[in-house]
């Protein structure tokens, strides 16, 4: 199984819901009263309005993709601005804001993404897109074994979910554990015929069962059939 293949499979799909979370302001305790600087006025600004200008440029990296970096640049520097200005007045910073800001950091390759999403992580464990997006850094640096590591200290609130069982079906495979692998997609494509799982899934999974079964061949011949049902 070609592990860059399975994995970006995962990424096009996940990319697609990518800035899902990012079109609604997310806002700390009581931050409608507070006031902050605006960085281009100098004037005092609702902190609702530092994060609206953060989530707009991040938003408009999807429409004007020849100036994503750009727009992730901008975004990051309204992120700071808005949570140095809560954290400045005592207020929390809520684990969302600290992913969305990481969401850019990761797109143009920022080495702090990690320790953002240590902070998202902090605030709120069971952040679920904090969670894989800290995984794809973990892949990304090819550290599949803590990829791996931190998706299965997850599974167990996150049982069902499509994204974090095909992830550790990849990694699982990577690693040489097929038996692990065979377990999470076949978890997986039980849930798509229950029609619980993400169908965008269906073929890639039906591929991977079948190559995971193929190498089982010389051990047992029997498998072949099971392997032909996948394939077919």
């Amino acid at each position: 199984v070609n592990m860059r293949t399975l994995l970006y499979s995962f990424f096009c799909l996940f990319s697609l819901n990518l800035f899902a979370d990012s079109t609604e302001p997310v806002h700390a305790s009581g931050s409608r009263t507070i006031q902050c600087t605006n960085p281009e006025t100098g004037k005092l600004t609702p902190a609702e309005y530092l994060l609206s200008r953060a989530l707009k440029f991040q938003a408009e990296t999807l429409r004007e993709t020849d100036k994503r970096k750009e727009q992730h640049v901008l975004a990051i520097k309204y992120f700071d601005e808005y949570i140095n200005c809560l954290q400045t007045q005592k207020y929390l910073v809520s684990g969302l804001t600290y992913y969305q800001k990481a969401v850019s950091q990761f797109e143009i390759q920022d080495k702090n993404a990690q320790s953002t999403l240590e902070l998202a992580l902090k605030n709120d464990s069971r952040l679920r897109d904090a969670i894989i997006l800290r995984a794809r850094l973990f892949i990304r640096d090819k550290m599949y074994r803590e990829a791996q590591n931190l998706l299965e200290d997850a599974i167990s609130y996150f049982s069902d979910d499509s994204d974090i069982l095909y992830l550790l079906g990849s990694l699982s495979a990577e690693l040489g554990n097929d038996s692990k692998a065979l377990l999470y997609f076949g978890s997986l494509w039980n849930n798509i015929q229950k029609k619980e799982g993400d169908p965008r899934y269906t073929s890639n999974v039906l591929k991977v069962i079948a190559e995971l079964l193929s190498k089982k061949l010389e051990q047992d011949r029997s498998i072949r059939f099971r392997a032909l049902y996948y394939l077919k």
